[in-house]
C-alpha cells in the first residue's frame, strides 16, 4: 500500500458525475479530511480559478489549483504557472469563432471570462449554472490581460473540433471539454505540465502523485502521476491509461482514508 503525497483530481465527469452544479457534503468532507491527512490536494479542471474556489469553499485556502486545462497553476493564492497565448493567433481564432452563428468565444483571465456584450444567454449560463465570473466587452480580443485560453461555446451542442483542428491545430492544442464547449491553448499546455511545476513546488516527486480522470483532456496528467485511477465512465481511450479503475472518485477517496489503499 502507498499513500500519496498529492491527490489530484479533474472535476467534470470524474469527481462531479451526470453534470451535477455541485459537490455533496459528503465528497466535501472527504477532501477536507484527505487535506487534514496532510495529503496536498489539486482540482485539476478546465474551469476559471474563482470557480474553483467556490466549489472547494471548505478548503480552498488549504488546497492549490489546475485551472483552464493547464493553462494556469495557483498554490496559496500565489500564481505558480502561467501560459500565454500570442495575441496575433487569439485575435484570429476570436474572429472566426465569430465568424460561426453557432459559436460564441470565451477568453479566460486570471479570475474572470471575457465575453462579447450582446450575448445574454451565454451570460446567463456562464453565471447561474457555471458559477463563473463573467465580464462582458463589446470587443472581446480587447481583453485587459494576457490571452490565455480561448473557448468556443458552441450553442448547437456541436464543438468543432475538426474545423479548429485544421485551422489552428499546428499553432495551438484544441481540446474538447465539455459538451457544448472546446478550448484552445498554447501548443504544449496540459493539466499534466501544470500539475508538475505544483508538485515540483512543493516538492513531490511524481511517483508519489495519485490522479483522477476520465476524459482525453486528462490524459497527460494520468500518464505523468504514479497512480492513475480513471472512472468506469471514462471515454474508451483514456480507460487503459488507469493502474486502477473506480466506480466513483468518493469511493477511492474513503478507501485511501480508511487505510486500506492502493498499491503502485
Amino acid at each position: 500500500m502507498h499513500t500519496p503525497k498529492l491527490i489530484a483530481s479533474d472535476i467534470d465527469g470524474t469527481m462531479l458525475i451526470n453534470w451535477a452544479p455541485r459537490f455533496s457534503p459528503q465528497m466535501l468532507g472527504l477532501v477536507e479530511r484527505i487535506v487534514d491527512a496532510g495529503i496536498a490536494f489539486v482540482p485539476a479542471s478546465g474551469r476559471q480559478y474563482t470557480n474553483l474556489q467556490r466549489l472547494f469553499s471548505p478548503v480552498a485556502d488549504r488546497i492549490s489549483y489546475v485551472c483552464e486545462n493547464g493553462a494556469l497553476a495557483i498554490m496559496g493564492g500565489e500564481l505558480v504557472y502561467r501560459a500565454t497565448m500570442d495575441d496575433g493567433l487569439a485575435h484570429e481564432i476570436i474572429e472566426d469563432m465569430l465568424s460561426d452563428p453557432g459559436c460564441e468565444p470565451v477568453v479566460s483571465g486570471m479570475r474572470t471570462v471575457y465575453v462579447r456584450s450582446g450575448a445574454p444567454e451565454l451570460v446567463d449560463h456562464l453565471t447561474n449554472v457555471t458559477g463563473y465570473n463573467v465580464t462582458e466587452l463589446g470587443d472581446v480580443t480587447q481583453v485587459p490581460e494576457p490571452f490565455m485560453k480561448v473557448s468556443a461555446y458552441c450553442t448547437d451542442g456541436v464543438p468543432r473540433e475538426k474545423h479548429w483542428h485544421e485551422r489552428f491545430g499546428g499553432r495551438c492544442s484544441v481540446k474538447v471539454s465539455g459538451l457544448q464547449w472546446l478550448d484552445l491553448v498554447p501548443n504544449g499546455v496540459d493539466k499534466g505540465m501544470a500539475l508538475s511545476a505544483l508538485a515540483d513546488r512543493l516538492g513531490i516527486d511524481a511517483a508519489d502523485c495519485m490522479v483522477f480522470g476520465d476524459a482525453e483532456n486528462d490524459m497527460e496528467m494520468l500518464r505523468w502521476a504514479g497512480c492513475p485511477i480513471v472512472v468506469e465512465s471514462s471515454q474508451p481511450s483514456v480507460l487503459p491509461l488507469g493502474r486502477y479503475r473506480t466506480d466513483t472518485v468518493e469511493h477511492a477517496f474513503e478507501r485511501i482514508l480508511s487505510g486500506r489503499g492502493f498499491v503502485w
